[in-house]
């Protein structure tokens, strides 16, 4: 369960790729948004060039959808870097002292 394709991968190739790989191995993807399912068990041509479609258009609008969000977060970067002292990028998810155990896991 995803709630929309563009979950599955960071643009329209890996969105694509990642499905069909999932489909091969028998997993069937559903949305929660539009509660469509992907799965490979169809043998039908006609209804595999839909699923196909689907899954490319889907992928698609995701994608352009996506490269407006990274836009205005790459420019809000930017404006907090040019503030002194403002922005300093992700705060760490363990220190100095976590480190040892990281690295062994």
């Amino acid at each position: 369960m995803v709630r929309w394709v563009d979950r599955l991968g960071r643009n329209y190739q890996d969105v694509c790729d990642t499905i069909r790989e999932f489909m091969r191995k028998g997993v069937v993807v559903r949305t929660v948004i539009n509660n469509m399912t992907f799965d490979g068990a169809t043998k039908d041509p006609m209804q595999m060039a839909v699923r196909d479609a689907l899954i490319g258009f889907m992928a698609a609008t995701a994608q352009v959808q996506a490269e407006p969000s990274k836009e205005a977060q790459r420019a809000g970067i930017e404006a907090a870097r040019a503030q002194e002292d403002r922005y300093r990028g992700r705060k760490p998810s363990y220190d100095r002292a976590a480190r040892p155990t990281v690295r062994a896991l």
